[in-house]
C-alpha cells in the first residue's frame, strides 16, 4: 500500500479523499503508468537507456523557453534537478536566461 497526499493507493485501487469544492477528474491504472514510465526512460538522464537524438528532438521543440527551464522540465528531461543543470550550465558556459532557439538555432 502507498499513500500520499490525499489519495491511498492499493494495488489497482485508488481511494481519493475528495473535500467539499474539489473533484477528481481522473485516475490513471498502473498499466498507463507503466507505459509512461517506458515513454520517459529514453529522456532519463541518468537511464542506461537514455537517448540524445530524443532527448535533442525533445529540447528543439522549446525553441521559446528559457535553457535553465526546460532543463528542469521533468516533461522533457526527467532525472535532472538543481545540480545536474547547475553543472551542464557552468560546464558549457552558458547563461541560464537564454532561450533555446536563440542559442542553439545553429546547433540543431
Amino acid at each position: 500500500m502507498v499513500e500520499g497526499p490525499g489519495c491511498t493507493l492499493c494495488g489497482e485501487r485508488l481511494r481519493a479523499r475528495v473535500r467539499r469544492g474539489q473533484a477528481v477528474r481522473r485516475a490513471r491504472g498502473s498499466a498507463e503508468s507503466e507505459r509512461k514510465v517506458r515513454m520517459m526512460e529514453s529522456l532519463d538522464v541518468c537511464s542506461p537507456k537514455f537517448s540524445f537524438s530524443r532527448a535533442e528532438g525533445e529540447i528543439k521543440q522549446q525553441q521559446s523557453r528559457m535553457l535553465c527551464d526546460v532543463l528542469l522540465d521533468q516533461a522533457v528531461l526527467p532525472g535532472v534537478g538543481n545540480i545536474i543543470k547547475n553543472e551542464a550550465l557552468f560546464d558549457s558556459g552558458l547563461h541560464p536566461a537564454v532561450k533555446v532557439g536563440e542559442k542553439f538555432r545553429d546547433c540543431f
